[in-house]
């Protein structure tokens, strides 16, 4: 996959690319991360690459694996295989590439269970262990 940095910075190859609806909040276990808000009206982005972006890793994930957060109000990810392997809400599929994602604003009702508080935050805990799992899979590195 292709990816291009908010600045302009575009690269080749990315182990994988997470597209949400507003920005995650990474927390640790048990649930990983969470969205604060989820009517904020921007994408949340995050990519795991081997390859140095001038943007600052957020976190790294193994020698030479970073992994950049972004956010904006649309995102392109594209690839030269003319598809982009995706889990969309769980589920594998397959997207024609160019893949276009955005924001609709208003486009999503969420209700909350009695109790609970929204915007909360578990304690930070092991999720550079889990996303670096994840790298290796995506990566092909491990099954």
């Amino acid at each position: 996959m292709r990816f291009t940095t908010p600045d302009g910075e575009q690269h080749d190859t990315a182990a994988f690319v997470l597209l949400s609806n507003n920005p995650y909040a990474w927390s640790g276990p048990p649930d990983f991360a969470h969205r604060v808000r989820l009517d904020g009206g921007r994408l949340g982005i995050v990519v795991a690459s081997e390859h140095r972006v001038r943007h600052r890793p957020s976190r790294l994930l193994a020698k030479g694996i970073g992994l950049y957060e972004f956010s904006a109000d649309a995102y392109q990810v594209d690839a030269e295989s003319g598809e982009v392997r995706a889990g969309v809400d769980g589920e594998s599929t397959r997207l024609e590439s160019p893949v276009l994602a955005r924001v609709e604003e208003r486009g999503l009702r969420v209700l909350v269970p009695p109790g609970v508080k929204p915007g909360w935050l578990a304690p930070p805990a092991r999720l550079a262990a889990d996303v670096h799992h994840l790298v290796e899979v995506a990566s092909g590195r491990r099954s």
